[in-house]
């Protein structure tokens, strides 16, 4: 039985973004991510659930700088 996971990595975000791993972290560094990211030590990740509520409105969430849209 798998259970996903309640988090997800930079590199997961990145990929359902459509943006690179670099650009995400620049918009967490700059705070516009547009998932606040949660820090555990060193480590940034994102709550899947809230991953998810913001790909369903459909918007993509950063322009091709890392700026919000």
């Amino acid at each position: 039985m798998s259970q996903e996971r309640a988090t997800q990595t930079v590199a997961e975000v990145a990929e359902r973004f459509g943006v690179s791993e670099w650009t995400l972290r620049q918009a967490v560094h700059a705070g516009t991510s547009p998932v606040p990211p949660i820090r555990v030590g060193r480590r940034v990740v994102f709550a899947r659930a809230a991953v998810d509520r913001l790909l369903e409105q459909g918007d993509p969430p950063l322009g091709p700088e890392g700026t919000v849209s």
